[in-house]
């Protein structure tokens, strides 16, 4: 368990962090012709609109974190530490490429949606599953069947290395998501680049009850 010091050391660096990264792009912000003058007035600043496409995003965020608390608490106890650190794993290769894609098809996929040009959308999306795909099936597949090795390099030694094979086992599990999740999380970017964000919504009604269900259905059958 974390100490009250180590917990603010985490804390305050987490949030220096972000400061400096924002500090930093401020003279490249200005070189750019960039200039940003505070108001304090919401008269014609589009808010209502971005709140009306905003409620549908909260409402995605929160049956994302109901979800995540009922597979937490299934998997209390020692199952947390091998669901943790097999995600911090299985992420890795999402972290570096689909979410670095997602990041570049979204504004050529807003402009498109924002001319009307719908081919244009399915164009940039395709582009970028192709991409990403190209790269994360063999993760996934190495996930699956090189689970035991992977995880034993990071947990198979020191304290708890008697245990690395759960996050093993952990890990095949995810492996086997990381290529719908990665379609899923390009899917999500054409909607919102279609200003659509309730469609997300109404499918992540599903994908977080079975994501809830499953867990307590294989923690009970366990």
């Amino acid at each position: 368990a974390f100490t009250d010091q180590q917990v603010w050391l985490l804390g305050i660096g987490s949030t220096l962090g972000i400061a400096v990264q924002t500090l930093i792009l401020l003279p490249y912000l200005k070189r750019a012709g960039f200039s940003y003058r505070p108001r304090f007035d919401l008269k014609g600043t589009g808010l209502g609109r971005t709140f009306h496409v905003a409620k549908w995003m909260v409402g995605y965020v929160a049956l994302t974190s109901l979800a995540q608390v009922v597979v937490t608490n299934m998997a209390s106890g020692g199952g947390i530490n091998a669901y943790q650190q097999a995600y911090l794993i299985w992420i890795l290769p999402h972290s570096l490429l689909t979410v670095s894609l997602a990041t570049a098809m979204l504004p050529a996929a807003s402009t498109a949606a924002l001319a009307g040009n719908l081919a244009g959308v399915a164009e940039e999306t395709n582009r970028a599953l192709r991409l990403a795909l190209t790269f994360l099936v063999p993760s996934s597949v190495a996930f699956v069947a090189l689970a035991d090795p992977i995880a034993r390099v990071p947990f198979g030694n020191g304290a708890g290395a008697a245990d690395y094979h759960f996050v093993a086992w952990a890990l095949a599990a995810f492996g086997i998501g990381l290529v719908p999740y990665t379609i899923q999380y390009l899917y999500l970017r054409a909607f919102y680049a279609l200003d659509n964000t309730k469609t997300p919504f109404g499918l992540q009604i599903w994908i977080s009850g079975a994501n809830a269900a499953l867990a307590v259905a294989f923690v009970l059958a366990w």
